[in-house]
């Protein structure tokens, strides 16, 4: 018996049983039993099997689902059942991890003849560089407990003697004995975090061993022989994630928060200014001193408690420490200047209390208010547009950032999505695309497609519109229309397996290093020469690609 894995990718999932590619009971099942079967001596039929996951854009999905491929392989390795894999789209990616899973385990998979990747964009990643970062919830509480001991009590043990002769402290002062005590306590101390930190490292080890030159090697010589990608060069989903690295489009304009800053700043500024004047001794003193001498025209005197807040003076009470008595003096100081504009006498206390001077001197103080709100005005306005301009600088790297991790699944521990490619980041080198007279079959099969949908989407437009707005008491939901009026043959990503020259070429792959055999019928095929031409195309090259 020889076992033919299937692996579905992104985006759907389902019974074993089906009419998609992947599934029992489909066509291109169909095809394969026609077209392969297994070798002269093995006992038993073509063996079909799906392995199903739940499909969804996560990196984390991936690699679950790749230990459950890991299960199947086990099992058929422990039968000595010979088996292939064929995985489309990130199904080729499930391939992937659950063959990082088997090189951290150092298995030879001596049963495992071919697997075969269609249209797989693969995630390239970069480690965390700190172990603690890499580390799961639980991980990262018993690290914290473990290292919390050697930050606050080892570090300063260890600081006390390194540092104490600079501050006076002899090491004679405490002993020979406090030496070896401090020095015991905290190699005490760090001994359990260092065997944590070590078993953490190994136990690690499967996750990250794709980012080793080690694990890269034993997996190109391992299983890097046994390995086909069939991708079309225009592919959506290999070209689309490709693309995102150099994605640079901005979110945010450069203004867009001119307005909100110069509100919340004219609004938080005064306060801010005030706060920081009557809580800042040497600011306030400065500020007193300047009032005095180039507004008011006096000398200064700064003391303590020699005055008494009711004197009036030019006596800085409190020394600038007091924000009580600084409040006073900056209303003192107010009241002065209003007092210096309106009177003609200068701090003419009896003529300035007159009802007269007393409008003049609320007029300037008045004026007072406006220099002051305006001053704040002009420096918000300032201010407004550099501030914008770098809050929009992060959020739209920021929301890039995101952007990225979504359309790549990137929410796993260890390490950061950052590029997709059509190989494994563990490969040297990748394969080139389909031949192109077998890609423009398949591009012409998804341009036909979409042009039957186009007349489907301008009545779907009106419906989406009627049941958005709540016009309709049709509850249909939009995804469930969307697939309605969707084959997905639109998309060469999901159109490969709808061409049978296509199918032909899996299945001569499949025959490759002793899996399957070509059955008779597919021998005397007309396209049998043709698809072992295009096969050797692909492997025979082994040239690098740029996507």
């Amino acid at each position: 018996m020889a076992t033919i894995l299937t692996v579905h990718g992104t985006g759907t999932t389902g019974e074993e049983t089906g009419e998609q590619w992947w599934q029992k009971g489909s066509e291109f099942e169909g095809r394969m039993r026609r077209l392969v079967e297994p070798n002269e001596g093995d006992t038993g039929e073509l063996n079909f099997q799906p392995v199903i996951w739940d499909g969804a854009n996560s990196e984390t999905s991936r690699r679950e689902a790749g230990t459950e491929l890991c299960g199947k392989m086990n099992e058929l390795e422990a039968r000595g059942e010979p088996y292939s894999i064929i995985g489309h789209s990130h199904g080729g990616s499930v391939t992937s991890a659950a063959l990082v899973n088997h090189a951290g385990k150092r298995c030879t998979l001596d049963y495992l003849k071919n697997w075969i990747t269609v249209g797989t964009p693969f995630i390239q990643s970069r480690k965390e560089r700190f172990l603690f970062t890499r580390l799961d919830v639980t991980g990262k509480l018993i690290y914290s407990i473990l290292f919390g001991p050697i930050l606050f009590i080892m570090l300063p043990l260890m600081a006390f003697l390194l540092l104490g002769p600079y501050f006076g402290t002899e090491a004679g002062d405490y002993g020979r004995g406090g030496e070896i005590a401090i020095s015991f306590f905290s190699l005490v101390l760090a001994v359990p975090f260092l065997i944590y930190y070590y078993v953490s490292l190994k136990w690690e080890r499967g996750k990250t061993l794709r980012y080793t030159h080690t694990g890269r090697n034993y997996l190109n010589k391992a299983y890097g022989m046994r390995y086909i990608s069939l991708w079309h060069k225009n592919d959506e989903a290999v070209q689309g994630l490709s693309a995102l690295k150099a994605l640079r489009f901005d979110v945010f304009d450069k203004r867009f928060a001119v307005n909100a800053i110069r509100k919340s700043l004219s609004f938080i500024l005064p306060f801010a200014i005030i706060g920081i004047l009557v809580n800042s001794p040497s600011i306030m003193r400065a500020f007193h001193e300047f009032s005095y001498s180039y507004i008011l025209g006096v000398s200064p005197v700064v003391q303590g408690d020699s005055q008494t807040s009711n004197q009036i003076n030019n006596t800085l009470q409190g020394n600038g420490e007091d924000v009580n008595r600084n409040v006073n003096a900056v209303m003192e100081i107010l009241l002065r200047t209003s007092r210096k504009i309106g009177c003609s006498v200068n701090f003419d206390r009896k003529n300035c209390y007159s009802r007269g001077n007393k409008v003049t001197t609320l007029v300037a103080a008045m004026m007072l208010m406006a220099i002051f709100f305006t001053m704040i005005w002009y420096t918000t306005r300032f201010l407004a547009s550099p501030g914008s301009a770098v809050l929009a600088l992060m959020l739209n790297a920021t929301a890039r950032s995101q952007i990225r991790a979504t359309a790549f699944g990137s929410d796993a521990q260890v390490d950061e999505a950052v590029d997709a490619r059509s190989w494994p980041m563990w490969m040297k080198t990748g394969q080139p695309p389909l031949p192109d007279e077998l890609a423009n079959e398949i591009q012409a099969h998804a341009d036909k497609a979409a042009a039957l949908a186009i007349p489907k989407f301008r009545n779907a437009a009106r419906l989406f519109a009627s049941t958005a707005d709540g016009a309709s008491s049709n509850e249909t939901n939009s995804s469930d229309m969307l697939s309605e009026y969707l084959t997905w043959d639109e998309l060469i990503h999901t159109s490969y397996f709808c061409n049978q020259r296509f199918c032909k070429l899996v299945a001569y792959a499949l025959t490759q290093n002793g899996g399957l055999r070509a059955s008779a019928a597919f021998k005397a095929d007309p396209d049998y020469a043709l698809v072992a031409k295009w096969h050797e195309g692909i492997v025979g090259t082994g040239v690098a690609t740029t996507v």
